[in-house]
């Protein structure tokens, strides 16, 4: 009997780690420099939105975000929520990362956020 319930303890505990999601790295605050030579901040938030504001300009762009793996899809106020971005994300460690295009219908968030690179903000 006592097999039998550590048994299924251990299988009970490994079906439950291996559906649980891992941490977004990209929560946080970071300074960005952008591909097209412009730098700002990015804010990602745990609610799968994010507020992009540009050093030397008022503008600001928001939208949704999604992670999945090492791919990071965007969507937002300047290209519009039905037009997604998708960019491979390279980690060098967890606090900046290297945005590379795989596909983007919109030029001017392509341009940005191409080759952009982000540092975390402490």
């Amino acid at each position: 009997m006592r097999k039998s319930l550590l048994v299924f303890v251990l299988v009970a505990s490994g079906l439950l780690f291996a559906f649980v999601l891992p941490k977004d790295r990209n929560i946080g605050r970071w300074r960005a420099k952008f591909g097209n030579d412009t730098t700002g901040i990015v804010d990602f938030r745990p609610d799968g939105t994010f507020e992009t504001s540009f050093e030397k300009s008022d503008v600001k762009v928001g939208g949704i975000y999604i992670t999945r793996e090492d791919v990071l899809y965007l969507a937002d106020t300047s290209c519009g929520e039905n037009y997604w971005g998708k960019y491979r994300q390279t980690f060098f460690t967890d606090d900046s990362v290297l945005n590379n295009v795989l596909g983007d219908s919109c030029g001017s968030r392509r341009a940005s956020v191409d080759k952009a690179v982000l540092i975390r903000m402490n």
